[in-house]
C-alpha cells in the first residue's frame, strides 16, 4: 500500500507530507480513481490543490479501484469515487458511504442509484456531461433557420428523450431520433434521421455505445452537411463542427469548491448533498469542417462567449445566429 500511495503522490504531483495531512474535521478523504487515466489524475491533482490551497493541512489518501479489496473504509470517511467505474462500485459496496462521484455521466449516475438500489441522502455527484440545454442552445446558434434537431439515444441515454424532445420544443425544433439496441446497425438507424435532421447533436452512453455511434454518425452528417454537436474534444477533432465538454481541470476545480465546503466549520449541511452539472465548459470548433459546411466566419471566441452568456442569463432567444 505504501508503495502505491507513493505512487500516486508522484503522479499527482503532491509529496507524502500533503498526502498525509488531516482534513479540518474527521477523517482524511479517500480518493478512488477507476483506473490509471491521465483525466482521473488531472482532476484528483486539480481538486487537492484547490482545497489546499485555502486549507494546508488537508489530506487526501488517493488509491485506485483495486485497493478497495485489500484496504479498508471507514464508515465515517468521505469517499471521492472518479470515474464510472469507481463510482457504481462505492454505491454498490458501500452504499451508506459519504460519496462525492466525478466523471460520472448523469445517465450513469441514475442508473447505478436505481440498480443498487443506493440513498441520495449522503451522495453528491458532478456530473461530466452537459446540460442538454446547452446543446440546444448551441444548435440555434448555429442554424438559426433550423427546423429538426437529429439525435441518437441508447440503453443508458434514452431516458433523455423526452427532455430532449420538450428542451428542442422550447427552441423552436422538433426531434428526430432513433433508439439502438445492442444488435442494431447504426447505419440503418441513423439514415432516415440523418435525412430529415438540419443539426445533430450526439448524446453520451455507455463507452461501447458511443464508439459505435460516432464513427458513423460523424460520416453521414458530414457526407450531408448537416453540422454535428459533439461532447468531447476527440469528438471534434473527429470531425464534429462543435463539441462542448468540462476539462478534468474544471471538474476537479469545481469538486475542490465542494469539499472546501463540505469541511467548512457549519459541516455538510443537506444542500451539498446532491447532483449537479459543471458550472464551467469549454467549446471548440474543427475549423476545416466549419469552412466545408460553409461557416466563413465562425470564431471559436465568439461562438463560447455567447454561448456563455445565454447559459448564464437562461434566455434562449434565437437572434444571434451565426453564418
Amino acid at each position: 500500500m505504501v508503495r502505491l500511495i507513493k505512487h500516486l503522490a508522484c503522479c499527482l504531483g503532491l509529496s507524502l507530507t500533503a498526502l498525509a495531512g488531516s482534513p479540518a474535521r474527521g477523517q482524511e478523504a479517500v480518493v478512488i480513481l477507476s483506473g490509471d487515466n491521465h483525466y482521473y489524475h488531472q482532476a484528483a491533482r486539480t481538486m487537492i490543490s484547490r482545497v489546499k490551497a485555502t486549507a494546508p493541512e488537508f489530506g487526501a489518501d488517493v488509491r485506485y479501484l483495486s485497493s478497495l479489496e485489500t484496504v479498508p473504509i471507514q464508515s465515517d470517511q468521505l469517499v471521492i469515487t472518479i470515474g464510472t467505474g469507481a463510482t457504481e462500485r462505492v454505491l454498490k459496496q458501500f452504499p451508506h458511504q459519504q460519496q462525492l462521484g466525478l466523471f460520472v455521466t448523469e445517465s450513469a449516475w441514475r442508473n447505478a442509484l436505481e440498480r443498487y438500489g443506493g440513498t441520495t441522502s449522503r451522495k453528491a455527484v458532478i456530473y461530466v456531461n452537459q446540460p442538454l440545454r446547452h446543446y440546444v442552445t448551441l444548435a440555434r446558434m448555429l442554424k438559426p433557420d433550423g427546423k429538426i434537431i437529429g439525435s441518437a439515444f441508447g440503453s443508458a441515454s434514452r431516458q433523455y428523450e423526452a427532455s430532449l424532445r420538450g428542451i428542442a420544443a422550447q427552441e423552436g425544433f422538433s426531434l428526430a431520433s432513433t433508439t439502438l439496441g445492442e444488435t442494431d446497425n447504426p447505419v440503418t438507424s441513423l439514415t432516415p434521421v440523418m435525412a430529415q435532421a438540419d443539426v445533430f447533436i450526439a448524446i453520451p452512453d455507455q463507452a461501447t455505445f458511443n464508439r459505435n455511434i460516432a464513427r458513423w454518425a460523424l460520416y453521414l452528417a458530414y457526407q450531408q452537411k448537416i453540422p454535428l454537436i459533439g461532447f468531447s474534444q476527440s469528438y471534434t477533432r473527429a470531425g464534429a463542427l462543435a463539441s462542448i465538454y468540462s476539462s478534468p481541470d474544471d471538474i476537479g476545480d469545481q469538486a475542490g469548491d465542494w469539499l472546501i465546503r463540505f469541511y467548512s466549520a457549519e459541516g455538510p449541511g443537506t444542500q451539498l448533498w446532491s447532483a449537479s452539472h459543471p458550472r464551467n465548459f469549454t467549446l471548440n470548433i474543427n475549423a476545416s469542417v466549419a469552412m466545408a459546411l460553409g461557416y466563413r466566419n465562425l470564431s471559436e471566441a465568439d461562438l463560447y462567449r455567447t454561448l456563455r452568456q445565454r447559459v448564464d442569463s437562461g434566455a434562449m432567444s434565437d437572434d444571434a445566429g451565426v453564418h
